[in-house]
Parts: C-alpha cells; sequence; structure tokens
C-alpha cells in the first residue's frame, strides 16, 4: 500500500514501533485481500473518507495463533434454467426475469397476510441455483432471525459472516466465504466487501421487525 511504512522481520525498532507485531504475525494466506477488493475500499473511502486501514479492519477477521488454511477450490457454474411457477406475491413478468441472469434491481415490499421476510426467502431459493446469494442485515437483532430461518431453510449452503463468533469460528467461516463459493451468505453491511462470483445476488434487507 502507497504511502503506509511496513517494518521488516528483525529490523531495527524504537520506542514506537516495539510493540507491533511484525507482518508474518498477522498475515494470513497470500491472496487474503484481493486486488479487487482493495480498489473496492479506496472507492468507498473516496466516497466516505476515514481510513483505508478501518475499513480493512472491518473486512478482515483476525487471524488466530493455530491457523489452518483450507484448500481453495474451482468457482462452480450454477446458473442453470428454472422452471417453476411464480411464488404466491410475484407476478409472472417479474418472476421471468428474476430467472434470468441479466443484471437487475428489484425492489420488494412486505405485502399484508405474509409471514415476515417470506418473498425474501422465495427469492434467495430461486437465485442460489442462478449464482451466490449475499443477504445484507441491518442490525444484528435482524441478522440474529435471518441467520435461524437461512440455517433452517439451507442448512448446507449457508455460512455466516458474523464478528460475534470466536476469532477461530469468523476466520474459518472468512476462508469459507473466500475460498469455496458458499451459495448463501448472511452478514452486516461490512460484509458488502466480501467476494462473490460474477452474477451474484445481493438482498439488502432494510430495518423491518421480523
Amino acid at each position: 500500500f502507497p504511502n503506509h511504512d511496513i517494518i521488516r522481520n528483525g529490523e531495527r525498532v524504537d520506542s514506537k514501533t516495539q510493540k507491533l507485531k511484525t507482518i508474518e504475525d498477522v498475515m494470513g494466506w497470500s491472496g487474503m485481500v484481493s486486488i479487487e477488493v482493495v480498489s473496492h475500499l479506496k472507492k468507498v473511502q473516496e466516497r466516505f473518507g476515514g481510513s483505508l486501514w478501518s475499513l480493512l479492519d472491518s473486512y478482515l477477521p483476525s487471524v488466530p495463533k493455530k491457523m489452518t488454511v483450507l484448500p481453495s477450490v474451482v468457482a462452480p457454474t450454477l446458473y442453470r434454467e428454472i422452471d417453476s411457477i411464480p411464488p404466491r406475491g410475484i407476478s409472472k413478468s417479474d418472476w421471468k426475469a428474476l430467472k434470468g441472469n441479466q443484471p437487475l434491481r428489484y425492489s420488494v415490499a412486505q405485502p399484508i397476510g405474509f409471514k415476515p421476510f417470506e418473498i425474501l426467502f422465495d427469492l434467495i431459493e430461486l437465485r442460489k441455483f442462478l449464482g451466490q446469494v449475499l443477504v445484507l442485515a441491518s442490525d444484528f437483532r435482524e441478522f440474529d432471525f435471518l441467520a435461524n430461518q437461512l440455517l433452517e431453510r439451507f442448512p448446507g449452503d449457508t455460512v455466516l459472516n458474523d464478528s460475534r463468533l470466536s476469532k477461530g469460528e469468523r476466520f474459518q467461516n472468512f476462508q469459507i466465504i473466500s475460498r469455496s463459493f458458499p451459495k448463501v451468505i448472511l452478514g452486516t453491511r461490512s460484509s458488502a466487501f466480501v467476494p462473490l462470483q460474477p452474477g451474484s445476488s445481493i438482498f439488502i434487507v432494510n430495518d423491518n421487525d421480523p
């Protein structure tokens, strides 16, 4: 990173730097932060201000002392044609667009008589066959409600990007998200930086009472 100094292992340190850890003590695996992620973070910094390092800190988990790096896998080809009737609350024309692999923006309001987030779960069910799905919750109360529902509905496909997990669990989940291409990822707003396959879907859940 330009304009920032890195202290090399074995380099002479003074009173200001003697408490700093070496890079070897805190780094994860090679490529843990991709060029695309850094570019994204810099754009966020330029628009909203703040420190690049604070943005990185919100994105990266702490590296545990005993780190096991998971092997990376080849990104699967998830897109496939979906033949099904529209679920309750979605028109046929909207359903046709939602089944396609073209970029789109779609807003959903909770209709009267529906269970909380019922349409959201139907859309996740659809879009996870077309690509990865990232669900962004507005707060931890909403996150916890969605986590219980998603883990029950899609138990083998859902990974939680939760900063409240233990250091080892968060690092493990970060690796799964970064290297194994899970179908459904749930996180709070800082999870907007997680790497996704092209053609993935992002659901931003507004402040709703579940």
